[in-house]
């Protein structure tokens, strides 16, 4: 076998495997390779979505692309507190 070839067999023996180990995880992988997706973002992805979770549980997670980059990866998290922005002026402090 030449080094392509076996480097081609060795892959999919291991999606093969992954796939039987850790679905989701495959395919996460398989979806990487579909769309050619950067898989560095994905652990920003995940830590967003994780502090969006932890601080409130209510937020959105806004990644900005600018010509084919990524330019922001932001948690966006929303506190609900209930309690008017202002005293009305017969309010104590």
């Amino acid at each position: 076998m030449e080094q392509r070839e076996e480097q081609n067999h060795n892959e999919k023996q291991f999606e093969a495997v992954l796939a039987k180990i850790d679905p989701e995880l495959a395919r996460i992988r398989r979806y990487l390779k579909e769309t050619r997706v950067d898989p560095v973002i994905i652990a920003g992805l995940i830590n967003a979505i994780y502090e969006v979770s932890y601080m409130s549980g209510t937020g959105v997670v806004m990644v900005t692309i600018q010509k084919g980059k990524i330019i922001n990866l932001e948690p966006r998290i929303k506190f609900e507190y209930g309690i008017k922005a202002l005293i009305e002026e017969t309010e104590d402090i």
